[in-house]
């Protein structure tokens, strides 16, 4: 799903945690996650198990 989401352009956010950045390809926990913005500039996210 991650992919799909930017093939169609979406522009992931990424955040500085723990002195790592952290962005769609994974979080510290392993998961797969994903955060972007709507129109409204509303954070959403997306997980990937």
């Amino acid at each position: 799903m991650l992919e799909e989401l930017a093939a169609a352009g979406v522009d992931f956010e990424r955040f500085r945690r723990c002195n790592r950045t952290i962005t769609a390809s994974g979080s510290p926990s392993g998961t797969g996650v994903a955060w972007f913005k709507d129109t409204g500039g509303n954070v959403l996210s997306v997980s990937q198990t």
